[in-house]
């Protein structure tokens, strides 16, 4: 079952993805986007509203570190 949090995070994925495909960008793009912002989702519990640039910062670090494993934890 989803939390309300990760109900508004996908809400507002799926309003923004009309924007990207009239922007030009190709589904695979859109995808792989989605799968980025998912895996920031999923590290930060859902909690992106309010993330700070050093969270950010960290949380690419971590990625670089565990190269594909980013945010599967």
């Amino acid at each position: 079952m989803e939390t309300p949090l990760e109900t508004r995070f996908n809400q507002d994925y799926h309003k923004t993805q009309p924007y990207l495909t009239l922007k030009g960008l190709q589904a695979s793009t859109i995808d792989s986007y989605y799968r980025a912002i998912n895996r920031i989702g999923n590290y930060f519990t859902y909690r992106i509203y309010n993330l700070t640039e050093q969270q950010l910062v960290d949380f690419l670090l971590t990625c670089a570190d565990t190269f594909f494993e980013c945010g599967k934890a």
